[in-house]
């Protein structure tokens, strides 16, 4: 008997042996898994104390010596806290035996820091509470990339929505999935009747329907393939037709599109009032260029009458009227007559020569009297035979003669007035 249980101990030490190399390189397996794995996992007892720390607690808490069975709430934040978290999700775990989540802020220093912790008991064969595995993941950065995404996103909501344009996203079946403030003032439809519930086709006029629909499918397959931006025109709720300008792009990484929509319908209708008073000041100035063609025709008609008038009265006064003047002269015996004969004489003679047309074109503002005397002036009368003619007093024949040089414009000018009244022949 003893023979047998010597026999059989070595045995059973044999197996022993092999049972703790097998646990011991399990164990072994499982800590170099928890010491590698993407997240920290710490083990805290039921008074909150810190038993052991994978690698990556170990990274971020380089100062905690489990050994020494730290407190958790103290030594995961800095500052320390005097009290336990009272968001910590391993307390509750270690009071009721179930898994529990919660989000962190932890400060560490000058930073803070986002840790996702999910805490699960460990039990002992009565189901007693002995520990809790925390297994915690550092958010910080997704937090602070979610939060810039956020910023970011309500930077170009704001501008989105404050745009003077009327600006819709268009999914690829056509549904408009999203549109701005701008739009609902402009087409009468508000958000909660547009977004997700109606195709950007319902307000399209159903004859501008292909070529739309065309770009559309074009830009979805090639986005240079359609135009980005064209005018066209928009149904509003009423049913009024619109002309806006279209810009259009494609949303890099999907199938939707924006779509800014720019209302030009006054614009428009002030070019096309342009255009017919351009046509209507067009036929004015054709009708007013008739006119004065026509005018000219008259004008240079009458000038051909004028000249043709004044041709005949030359020759009627030649022949008709000088002969008989002549033979007064030949007849009057007293001066006076000859003075008359000799005045009549010279009157019908510039009536036949150029000097009294030219003086009373371009002096209209003389008086028949001044230009009387400045017949006989241009004859080489002297101021006392034209007083004598005339029958006037010297001295109004000399203010007659300054009155003269006023409005020939030579009273200061060392000019002859014989001379002057010559240059008109």
């Amino acid at each position: 008997m003893k023979d047998a249980n010597r026999k059989s101990l070595p045995n059973d030490t044999d197996k022993l042996r092999a049972v703790t190399e097998e646990s011991s390189a399990s164990e072994t397996a499982y800590r170099a898994i928890i010491d590698h794995i993407g997240i920290g996992i710490a083990l805290i007892s039921p008074r909150m104390e810190i038993l052991t720390l994978n690698s990556r607690m170990r990274q971020w808490y380089p100062h905690i010596d489990p050994a020494r069975r730290p407190l958790c709430y103290k030594s995961f934040n800095d500052p320390p806290r005097e009290a336990i978290c009272s968001y910590c999700p391993t307390f509750k775990t270690l009071q009721d035996g179930t898994l529990h989540e919660a989000m962190t802020e932890t400060p560490l220093g000058e930073d803070i820091r986002n840790f996702r912790i999910i805490s699960t008991p460990i039990k002992d064969e009565n189901g007693k509470v002995i520990a809790a595995i925390e297994m915690v993941e550092d958010m910080t950065e997704s937090f602070r990339l979610q939060e810039r995404l956020a910023e970011s996103e309500k930077k170009y909501r704001t501008i989105f929505e404050t745009t003077a344009s009327g600006t819709m996203i268009v999914d690829e079946d056509t549904t408009i999935s999203l549109v701005n403030k701008a739009f609902e003032e402009r087409i009468g439809y508000s958000k909660k009747e547009v977004e997700g519930k109606k195709s950007w086709t319902e307000f399209i006029p159903p004859e501008d329907i292909v070529i739309a629909k065309k770009y559309h499918d074009l830009r979805r397959v090639a986005t240079h393939s359609a135009p980005a931006r064209y005018e066209a025109r928009f149904l509003d709720r009423k049913g009024n037709k619109r002309d806006v300008l279209v810009s259009v792009a494609m949303i890099p990484g999907t199938k939707s599109s924006i779509c800014s929509l720019l209302d030009i319908t006054e614009q428009k209708r002030t070019e096309s009032a342009l255009r017919e008073r351009e046509q209507d000041l067009g036929a004015k100035t054709q009708m007013y260029e008739e006119v004065n063609t026509a005018l000219r025709v008259l004008l240079k008609q009458r000038d051909d009458d004028r000249i043709e008038l004044e041709t005949k009265i030359l020759v009627n006064v030649k022949e008709m009227i000088m002969p008989y003047v002549e033979k007064l002269k030949n007849i009057s015996k007293t001066p006076d007559q000859i003075g008359c004969l000799s005045i009549l004489e010279t009157n019908l003679g510039n009536i036949i020569s150029p000097f009294l047309r030219n003086m009373t074109m371009k002096h209209p503002n003389l008086t028949p009297k001044e230009i009387q005397i400045a017949v006989l002036i241009k004859e080489g009368k002297t101021t006392k035979e034209i007083a004598r003619i005339l029958n006037v007093s010297s001295r109004a024949i000399e203010f007659h003669r300054d009155n003269m040089r006023n409005k020939l414009q030579i009273k200061n000018k060392k000019a002859n007035l014989r001379a002057y009244l010559l240059s008109y022949l």
